[in-house]
């Protein structure tokens, strides 16, 4: 559990004999996420017979947990002398290798709670061991300290001679071959490095009962300190690791290679920090393509994805590598190894878990990404000592978690059968959920079976940032609803893909950008983030990268970026050009600011540049979007790259109408006054206190539908054009009237709840036989979610009317009908989506053999996360809301 338990409860069996039995289980439940049930022991005093019992919950079976064992044994009772055991290798969950310094080798049984050993390789006088298993061919290769290379045949204990021609003793030896237990190929890669530094690659072969081994010299970057290694046999490719954080890929690698070739090379992958594993990830065994993904893991306390691309001209074969995906992880910073894994009675069309196992201070950690959660847990003082760890469920063995490491002059074994503790429901965010985004491409994730999804971003004031995948059309689950009303939820829909943690403050804001590519999102202390996402990756689904971060004209600033609007620049056709963006970012300290940023192809080299910044006064501005050109250009203002448009709410009420004239802030003084640009500003009251809530969308070129949420627990409603301001707004001017300006008109609706108005959204409009047709869904402290039908009547060409006060003083132009209200169990809610509106639940209810029922499928976000389907108020007929 990440959060603070709050609640446990202990609960008797009352099926047992009370003299008898001694039977307890603990609930415990955690703040968000979710509830966890604990195993606790109990004897059977007639036969002093332990049992594990698990809460009886779906999918949960009893006595599917089984307690951990370990076993420890003093390194006097193995060697007989004060000499340690090193170098662990575990053949099975049942079987270990050790080595002492001087040359001796046992082999050691893990038997229930003790274990046995014999010494299978006396002191052969020629220094240390290096043990290098090979699973695949039922051997370890031996390499001496002081020359020399032998094999152990592990299915019956011999020890052969294997005759290999080398430079020197071997310091390092690793496999190279991807771990399978179905072999594509009978010879094995295994990387070795010699006592002067030379590395080679041994192919490793069986023939009878001899090993065979051919070697190909490898040309290494200089610099280059080899620490991990990945041979992919169908594609013909080597990626190595280093101390220094490089990846070297070398291509057409095979047996019959008289030299390995000149690689490419990768600096930094890992900062400056060791690569301590690399694995060539593939769906199955096929022929050489032009793209692969490689994952890698690094004491840098992260793990990466990273995609090649081979040129499809055969006159180069040097590729192109880039990173499509890179996290951090809850324990490190000493990131071991990954793995890919299928959960325990999956079908074999379940796409595998992606596992990674380390150290976090002094214990040894088993983390499943996928899930997102522990696997075990182990306290062994840390990662400076010798140990070995092994999971039965990647050889298809078993599901026993093996792991074996030195301390304090002990040999410990952990063997662990079965899961430590169960999940009876998973939860997302660790804290209140601030924002939600919905990207704009379609989601068909293999995992699913390529069904269509709706890929959601939510950020929270844990500082994470989740992505979770909804289905497209869910099978409703109905709940009754108070006072008769009609909503039900789905906690079921939601697949979590991945967690993004970059982020040091909570999340005030999220957006995609219109392509899908790009993610945006904001916090305290000024944080503005750009990740970039990559679909279709093995083993994640979905890789995310922090591509870019803005930087901060003051360090220790403690302003939030409340809000945030973008635009994309026109790209003329040309796909090589580098995409770029205009944001308008609202600031806590009563400031907003107009950047513009120009991406790059690789991480941390985009361009932001200020174009613009705006002062407010010191309200809090709460909420920012950009105009459209067209409505700037009507507005008197030139229609170019140089003038923009911005309105902007904040805790006074009122929102701010901006029209600018952009320039580049200069870095060391203030422009003078003769360079000031231009600049329009106009201001209208709409609620008594602060705009919480605020969302719009055109209705035409000149003309924008505004629906604000405030304090006030009213839903203000705002139609404006692009009617000009009076010739004496000049420069700096704000128009302060007390009467609205023309080209504005509200309808405030005082008591749409009874709390504040936290979050809305709006759908886009539909033209109608008299106008416009918009839908708003509104969320408040009432813990009440309410829809909102508007209608905006226009002329004959499309245009909106938007009467002066004079002309239509009711403001008959505008009508607004509650159609639709429904009960969340989402407290604190800060945001909301709209998941469908009636015209997609229809459609997609149609699709799958449903009655196409009218209603709105919406997604709530605050102390947790809800999907909740509205239907239609009671009276309402859906086939009004469409005319």
């Amino acid at each position: 559990m990440s959060k603070i338990a709050w609640a446990f409860d202990i609960r008797a069996d009352s099926t047992a004999p009370p003299l008898d039995r001694d039977v307890e289980t603990v609930y415990s439940h955690g703040f968000v996420k979710g509830p966890h049930s604990f195993t606790v022991s109990f004897t059977d005093r007639s036969t002093q017979h332990q049992e594990t019992i698990l809460r009886e919950r779906p999918n949960v079976s009893r006595g599917s947990i089984i307690p951990p064992v370990t076993v420890s044994l003093p390194f006097n009772d193995v060697t007989g002398s004060s000499m340690s055991l090193k170098n662990y290798v575990l053949l099975n969950s049942r079987e270990c290798l050790a080595a002492t310094n001087q040359g001796d080798l046992f082999r050691l049984t893990f038997d229930e709670d003790k274990l046995d050993w014999v010494k299978l390789m006396p002191n052969s006088g020629r220094g240390g061991l290096l043990l290098c298993p090979i699973g695949s061919l039922q051997l370890v290769l031996i390499a001496y300290q002081r020359g020399g290379l032998s094999a152990l045949l592990t299915g019956h204990d011999s020890l052969i001679p294997v005759k290999c021609e080398l430079e020197c003793a071997i310091s390092w030896i690793r496999l190279a071959s991807l771990q399978s237990t179905v072999l594509t190929t009978s010879t094995i890669c295994v990387v070795a490095v010699l006592a002067n530094g030379n590395a080679v690659i041994l192919w490793v072969s069986m023939n009878d009962d001899s090993v065979q081994v051919r070697q190909t010299p490898l040309d290494t970057p200089e610099t280059f300190t080899i620490t991990s290694c990945c041979y992919d046999s169908s594609s013909e490719v080597l990626v190595l690791g280093s101390r220094a954080g490089a990846l070297a890929i070398y291509s057409q690698v095979k047996p019959q290679s008289e030299t390995s070739g000149e690689p490419s090379c990768l600096r930094h992958a890992h900062g400056t920090d060791s690569v301590t594993s690399i694995t060539i990830l593939r769906k199955a065994p096929e022929p050489f393509t032009e793209k692969a993904y490689i994952l890698t893991t690094g004491r840098d306390g992260f793990y990466a994805i990273h995609r090649v691309d081979w040129p499809s001209s055969k006159d180069s074969l040097q590729p192109t590598v880039a990173a499509v995906h890179r996290s951090a992880l809850p324990f490190g910073p000493n990131i071991e190894d990954a793995f890919l894994t299928s959960p325990a009675g999956s079908s074999p069309e379940t796409e595998p878990d992606l596992v990674l196992y380390g150290f976090r201070s002094t214990s040894f950690v088993v983390w499943n990404e996928t899930q997102q959660s522990e696997i075990l847990a182990v306290e062994c003082g840390g990662s400076h000592r010798s140990w070995a760890f092994r999971d039965s469920s990647l050889f298809c063995d078993g599901v026993v978690k093996s792991f074996v490491w030195t301390k304090a002059g002990m040999l410990n074994w952990y063997s662990a059968p079965g899961p430590s503790h169960q999940i009876v429901q998973k939860g997302g965010q660790g804290r209140e959920i601030k924002a939600v985004a919905r990207s704009p491409l379609p989601y068909n994730p293999r995992k699913k079976g390529h069904r269509p999804y709706i890929l959601i971003a939510t950020g929270a004031e844990d500082t994470n940032i989740q992505l979770f995948a909804i289905p497209r059309s869910a099978k409703p689950v109905s709940q009754p609803s108070p006072t008769g009303e009609s909503g039900s939820n789905d906690s079921s829909a939601f697949w979590a893909v991945s967690t993004l943690k970059q982020h040091t403050t909570g999340i005030q804001h999220l957006q995609f950008s219109p392509s899908g590519e790009y993610l945006f999102s904001s916090g305290g202390c000024e944080e503005f983030y750009v990740w970039k996402l990559s679909f279709d990756v093995p083993g994640i689904e979905i890789g995310v990268v922090p591509w870019d971060m803005m930087p901060t004209r003051e360090e220790d600033s403690d302003a939030r970026i409340m809000s945030f609007d973008l635009r994309c620049g026109d790209h003329h056709g040309d796909k090589n050009s580098r995409e770029e963006y205009t944001i308008v970012m609202a600031y806590s300290n009563g400031k907003a600011k107009v950047v513009r940023y120009t991406s790059a192809p690789v991480r941390d080299e985009a361009m932001f540049e200020t174009v613009r910044e705006i002062s407010y006064g010191s309200f809090c501005v709460m909420q920012a979007f950009f105009l459209s050109p067209s409505f700037v250009s009507a507005s008197g203002f030139r229609s170019d790259k140089e003038h923009i448009g911005a309105l902007s709410a904040g805790t006074n009420g009122f929102l701010n109408l901006s029209l600018l004239e952009s320039y580049s802030v200069p870095t060391q003084s203030a422009a003078s006054p003769a360079a000031e640009p231009l600049s329009q500003m106009e201001v209208h009251r709409v609620h008594q206190s602060s705009i919480l809530a605020m969302d719009m969308v055109s209705l035409s070129s000149t003309t924008y539908l505004v629906a604000t949420g405030g304090d006030d627990n009213a839903l203000g409603l705002t139609l404006f054009n692009s009617v000009s301001t009076s010739k004496n707004a000049l420069k700096g001017e704000i128009n302060t009237e007390r009467q609205a300006p023309r080209n504005f008109r509200t309808i405030v609706i005082p008591a749409a709840h009874a709390a504040a108005l936290t979050a809305l959204k709006t759908t886009e409009p539909r033209r109608t036989a008299t106008g416009y047709s918009v839908t708003v869904a509104t969320v408040g402290n009432d813990q009440r979610v309410n829809i909102w039908h508007i209608r905006v009547a226009s002329e004959r060409d499309g245009v909106p009317i938007v009467h002066r006060v004079e002309d239509d003083g009711l403001f008959q132009t505008l009508q607004v009908e509650l159609v639709g209200t429904g009960w969340t169990a989402v407290a604190d809610a800060s945001d909301l989506e709209i998941i469908e509106d009636g015209h997609s639940t229809m459609a997609n209810n149609g699709e799958h053999g449903g009655t196409g029922e009218y209603a709105w499928r919406i997604l709530v976000g605050g102390v947790g996360m809800e999907l909740l389907r509205v239907v239609p108020r009671a009276g309402t007929n859906p086939d009004t809301l469409e005319r």
